[in-house]
């Protein structure tokens, strides 16, 4: 019995134990269901936060911060999952605003069906695969959209740009002048036929289809920046100015334009206008647009402007320690084809005086025109620095116009000579200063890349230099630096009687009138050019003090300052303020030719008395040669106002 007791308790503990366990296995299986559905409920509560937050971003046209939502959450979904899901569809969304071609590109690669849905996007990838010749994909996309496009005229104008492509010019002209009634609002079939026009170098016939074009939409942003271009190939920098700006003033917030405009300056080499251009964009734009104003700050005019968009190479850039053009971050981005990596690295060669590799890398990349001017001057030099000639294998480097004064020009005749079989003079001042190292910080000087060459010119020891070097360096320290670095600079080179004027100017902006005046009253003494500017200089000063009497003693100590153009109009001023107008007249009407002050002054003269023939006369006269002063063009609508009220 005791046994039989013994074993139930013993079979009881048994089956207890493993009701327990039984209990326990079912409580960690709930538990862990309990926890995947808690984890999965977070998950997908987090999905909804971040997808919102992305497409708030959006909303707002914050199109990269939206991508990088975006991506981040790609990389925690697998490729199957995130296949035409609301992620992916939010993407191409955003490409599309941000005109990412190349992402948009890898996008359909990956989901045609996507892209194909939507017509914007396939417009895009369709002019991509036309443009890199990849017909078949090109075909497709046309095809699917024939028969249900409702964007008519991009379509008609993507098959034109295509029969250009394949040199079909005569069909792509005819379909053009057949459609142009029907399309005559629209400014790209206009600038089509004036492309076609220009490429031909009829450019007569390419203004009148650009004139037609803009009668029907003059505010038309492609339009304008067209008329631009022609003017621009032309010569007619002014003039292409007005179209450039009123494109921008159009269409301020749009990035592309912003940098065309931006663009312009940089060819002008006028970089604090292409800086400030640059400058006003917001961080929606695009990184490669703050690649420019980082380089450009970096080399020609630092404003300190920052920058809060940062990629890999972006942040390389703006991490460079003060006044040095390479760094290890810069050398991981080095691949890449880039031109401002590309300068940088040059730039970087030059201050370390490495020429031998500074020549290497121009070679490795001489079938790109990068700043061809530069490039073009800069082999010359180290390539007679290493191996005593200008010309490569019986040509230049690149055969373009260095435009770049006398060092420039210097530059062409030695070369032109080479190829030639002529001597090149070996006593000229210029060749034994190209042999110099302060060689490239002038011409970086004449490529208006002032921070460039300031920082290779403080990175070798003082030396003799020529003068006219030593001026501009100063005057480029200046403007990069601050008035006191040059005074200083000046300083050093007391003998060079050119420093010690500019110094004198310097003083006298920067507030030392009384020392600045001084220096100046011992150069007026002097019978020569720094003497007549010192004398020019000392008149406008007493004549803002209103001491006529000592303004005009200063004029007359040099006959050349007093019967030239610039002394006659201080003349004139000084008439005009002891309300001598009479005799201010007859000066100004004497220089009227050579003086735009005494334009001036005659137009608003004739306005003032009702002359409204005289005052046209002077307006036209000063609208032609400076077409980009707007003021000019509203003087004129007002005198043709005033003519109409008769």
């Amino acid at each position: 019995m005791a046994i039989v007791l013994s074993l139930f308790v013993t079979l009881g503990g048994i089956v207890k134990k493993k009701y327990i366990a039984i209990t326990a296995l079912l409580f960690l299986i709930l538990g862990g269901a309990g926890a995947k559905i808690w984890r999965d409920a977070v998950i997908k509560e987090q999905e909804q936060f971040r997808y919102k937050k992305a497409k708030q971003f959006c909303r707002s046209e914050h199109y990269n911060k939206s991508l990088i939502v975006v991506y981040a959450y790609k990389k925690m979904l697998g490729k199957s999952e995130y296949h035409n899901s609301k992620w992916q569809k939010l993407e191409l969304e955003i490409l599309q605003n941000l005109r990412d071609i190349p992402r948009l590109v890898f996008l359909y690669e990956q989901n045609p069906d996507l892209l194909l849905e939507n017509e914007e996007a396939s417009l895009w990838v369709a002019r991509a695969f036309f443009e890199t010749k990849f017909w078949k994909k090109y075909q497709k996309i046309v095809e699917v959209w024939h028969t249900k496009k409702t964007r008519v005229f991009e379509w008609f104008i993507l098959e034109v740009d295509t029969l250009i492509k394949r040199q079909k010019r005569k069909q792509a002209r005819k379909k053009l002048l057949e459609n142009k009634t029907k399309f005559r609002d629209k400014a790209e079939l206009w600038i089509r036929l004036a492309l076609m026009e220009t490429q031909e170098n009829q450019f007569a016939q390419a203004w009148e289809y650009l004139e037609e074009g803009h009668n029907y939409d003059s505010k038309n942003a492609d339009l304008r920046l067209f008329r631009g271009q022609v003017l621009e190939s032309l010569g007619r920098d002014k003039s292409a100015r007005v179209e450039y700006v009123a494109a921008y003033l159009s269409n301020p917030k749009n990035f592309v334009i912003v940098d065309r405009l931006a663009e312009f300056y940089v060819r002008q080499d006028n970089y604090l206008l292409a800086i400030e251009t640059w400058s006003r964009l917001t961080e929606k734009a695009p990184a490669y647009i703050w690649q420019k104003l980082a380089f450009y700050q970096r080399v020609a005019i630092n404003k300190k402007q920052k920058i809060t968009k940062e990629n890999g190479m972006l942040q390389a850039i703006n991490q460079l320690p003060i006044r040095e053009f390479w760094s290890e971050d810069l050398a991981k981005e080095s691949h890449n084809r880039n031109q401002y990596l590309y300068w940088l690295r040059v730039l970087h060669f030059l201050k370390n005086q490495q020429y031998d590799k500074a020549l290497e890398w121009l070679q490795q990349y001489s079938d790109e025109e990068w700043n061809p001017r530069l490039q073009n001057n800069l082999h010359r030099i180290l390539f007679h620095k290493k191996y005593g000639g200008f010309t490569q294998g019986g040509t230049s480097f690149i055969e373009v116009k260095s435009s770049c004064g006398e060092l420039g020009k210097f530059l062409d005749d030695a070369a032109r000579r080479e190829r030639l079989q002529l001597a090149v003079p070996r006593n000229h001042d210029l060749l034994n200063f190209i042999k110099t190292p302060y060689v490239f910080p002038a011409l970086l000087l004449c490529h208006k890349w002032l921070e460039a060459a300031v920082i290779l010119h403080e990175n070798l020891p003082k030396g003799k230099l020529p003068e006219w070097y030593a001026q501009q360096i100063m005057h480029a320290m200046s403007v990069v630096r601050d008035k006191k670095r040059a005074i200083y600079f000046a300083e050093s080179y007391p003998e060079m009687l050119s420093l010690q004027l500019l110094k004198a100017e310097l003083l006298i902006a920067q507030g030392d009138v009384v020392v600045g005046c001084d220096i100046l009253r011992i150069l007026a003494k002097r019978d020569d050019g720094v003497g007549i500017r010192a004398s020019w200089l000392l008149s406008l000063y007493y004549l803002e003090l209103r001491n006529y009497k000592l303004a005009k003693s200063v004029l007359r100590l040099h006959k050349k300052l007093l019967y030239s153009v610039l002394g006659q109009e201080v003349l004139a001023r000084i008439f005009l303020l002891e309300n001598d107008k009479t005799r201010a007249q007859k000066i100004y009407q004497k220089i009227a030719q050579k003086s735009v002050e005494a334009k001036v002054f005659l137009a608003k003269e004739a306005f003032q008395n009702r002359n409204w023939q005289e005052a046209e006369k002077w307006t036209v006269i000063l609208q032609k040669q400076f077409p980009d002063q707007l003021q000019f063009a509203e003087n004129y609508n007002k005198i043709q106002q005033m003519k109409n009220q008769k």
